[in-house]
């Protein structure tokens, strides 16, 4: 993840009763600074 700070991917998941239901996925820039 540090290797690449502004390639970092988030995948949520949320299962409810073994189903999922919602998928959010995040690309975002890593700033050890802020």
């Amino acid at each position: 993840m540090i290797s690449h700070p502004y390639e970092t991917r988030s995948d949520s998941f949320y299962f409810v009763n073994d189903r999922l239901v919602m998928h959010n996925k995040a690309d975002y820039a890593y700033d050890a600074k802020s």
